[in-house]
């Protein structure tokens, strides 16, 4: 993974590193079991004291997101996570074509029962746990783009109680998957949504000029601070990026004047009137195929 650090940004170094170490590890850009750079490689690499880059590992350490072996270095954590349960669909059909058998069903009358019943089935509900509103909203707007389907935000989820059905996901972002897993029970089906990769996230993005005024809009305060962190990363000029957050009184003030404005799926609602809109998703393609899969296997559709 490769890391950017700029000492002319507004964001701290301490978390520009902090920040894209835990996005290269939510987004499988650094693996488990990978070895991460040695605190004095990173500390003389960017000519950084030490200390920032130990406080930097402490922090992912006590997160679960990597850990310290002793003489070997520090190396992310096992993100693994629990399988999907598959009873293999061969022998499944099989069953119950074979137990269709014995009450004198054909496999033709059977197909028409199974589409009948499938017909009138529920859709899918997914239920998105976050507890920043703001965050919420564009997760679910990005799930709901993507999939079609019915997505319920809760900011906390009781297991106990919970009362939507049986075709249910639960999904949530990954660094809740550990809390999650010890409450949910072992057959509910969930999804621990990863980010964006930032190489992808960058890569087939027209440059903007050097001059070039670059805009990014959200209602989401980190999305403002990382998508600028990002850019300047990019070797853009500071100076001609502008912030806005639509939770502000006259936020689209000056954006007539950027060349792009870089926004998340729900801002983008908000600047249809506008040339230049670059929408960033911030779930990974890996993650809504996989809840498509899911989906897919509830509702057969």
């Amino acid at each position: 993974m490769k890391i950017w650090l700029s000492k002319n940004s507004e964001v701290p170094i301490r978390e520009q590193l902090l920040e894209q170490i835990s996005i290269g590890i939510a987004s499988g850009d650094l693996h488990s079991g990978e070895r991460l750079p040695s605190v004095r490689e990173i500390a003389r690499r960017f000519q950084i004291h030490p200390n920032t880059v130990s406080s930097v590992y402490r922090n992912l350490a006590e997160n679960g997101l990597v850990e310290f072996r002793k003489g070997s270095g520090v190396f992310v954590a096992n993100q693994s996570r629990i399988p999907i349960d598959e009873q293999g669909a061969g022998d499944l059909i099989g069953r119950i074509i074979d137990e269709a058998r014995k009450y004198g069903v054909t496999p033709i009358e059977l197909r028409s029962m199974l589409d009948e019943y499938l017909a009138s089935s529920e859709n899918t509900l997914i239920v998105l746990v976050e507890s920043d509103l703001r965050l919420q909203e564009i997760l679910a707007a990005e799930i709901q783009e993507s999939l079609r389907t019915e997505v319920k935000g809760v900011r906390s989820i009781d297991p106990e109680k919970i009362e939507f059905g049986q075709n249910l996901v639960i999904t949530a972002m990954y660094d809740e998957r550990d809390e999650l897993n010890k409450r949910l029970k072992r057959d509910t089906k969930r999804v621990f949504l990863k980010v964006s990769s930032v190489a992808n996230t960058l890569s087939g993005r027209t440059r903007p000029d050097d001059d070039d005024m670059v805009a990014v809009v959200s209602g989401w305060a980190p999305f403002l601070s990382l998508a600028k962190l990002f850019l300047v990363a990019a070797n853009i000029d500071p100076d001609t990026i502008i912030t806005r957050s639509t939770c502000e009184k006259n936020w689209q003030s000056g954006l007539d004047q950027a060349a792009i404005i870089i926004c998340d799926v729900v801002s983008a609602r908000k600047l249809e009137n506008h040339d230049g809109v670059a929408v960033f998703r911030i779930i990974s393609k890996e993650s809504i195929n996989e809840l498509k899969e899911l989906a897919d296997w509830d509702t057969f559709r």
